[in-house]
C-alpha cells in the first residue's frame, strides 16, 4: 500500500529504517498502511498504472 505521511514519526520502523518526513510517500504492507491511516499519521495514495496497450493481430491474406 502506498501512503503519504501527514506527520513525522520519531524512532525507527520495524525494518530499522527512519520514518519518512511529513509529505513523503512510502510503500508499506497493507495492514501497516491501514493502521497508519486509521490513526491519522498518513493518507492512502492511489498507485497509478500505465495503461495497457491493445494489440490487434493483422489478418493475413488466404493462400490460393
Amino acid at each position: 500500500m502506498k501512503i503519504r505521511m501527514n506527520q513525522q514519526i520519531s524512532g525507527l520502523r520495524s525494518t530499522g529504517d527512519k520514518w519518512p518526513a511529513a509529505g513523503d510517500e512510502i510503500v508499506v504492507a497493507d495492514n501497516e498502511g491501514a493502521d497508519l491511516c486509521a490513526n491519522g499519521y498518513a493518507v492512502p495514495v492511489a498507485e497509478t498504472r500505465k495503461p495497457e496497450k491493445r494489440t490487434v493481430k493483422k489478418k493475413t491474406a488466404a493462400k490460393k
